[in-house]
């Protein structure tokens, strides 16, 4: 039931909207994490695979152009350990820290289309993500809840 009143409130959205295109959006990333622990600016060496998961719709579209916006998910993971030495002994101490952001894109596909069949793209655009999960056994400290910025990409669409 669920997943009926998501896709019906989609399939609403989009139809205010004057979409063309509802894409869904997932996959796999690989990025590493950089934060703050204390006074040091620490960077997390051993990248995690974490997952993204993106729903949108593609509007305005013409031959050489479009504008996409995306509403999803993405979580990050990082690893980093060190050795620690007491007058006990030593032992090798790992730290992990997953983070997840709720995140909002609008993409300015700009397409190259090949004999009307495919199209090559480069796009770019604003995001915000905002902060949902933070756990971390590192205690590192997160500046902000949110982070603006903007995303650039490119690929292949048929």
């Amino acid at each position: 039931m669920r997943k009926i009143l998501i896709f019906l409130w989609l399939a609403f959205l989009s139809g205010l909207c004057n979409s063309q295109i509802l894409t869904l959006q997932f996959g796999k990333n690989h990025s590493t994490i950089d934060g703050i622990n204390g006074t040091e600016i620490k960077g997390f060496t051993e990248p995690l695979i974490g997952q993204n998961i993106f729903i949108g719709t593609d509007y305005w579209n013409k031959k050489f152009f479009n504008l996409s916006t995306n509403l999803g998910y993405i979580n990050k993971k990082g690893e980093d350990g060190y050795w620690y030495t007491s007058p006990y002994g030593s032992s090798y101490i790992t730290n992990k820290v997953d983070i997840t952001y709720l995140t909002i894109n609008t993409y300015f596909d700009l397409k190259f289309p090949i004999l009307n069949t495919f199209y090559p793209y480069v796009s770019f655009g604003p995001r915000l993500d905002y902060l949902v999960k933070n756990e971390n056994e590192a205690n590192m400290e997160i500046l902000t809840s949110y982070a603006i910025g903007l995303s650039m990409g490119g690929g292949l669409k048929a």
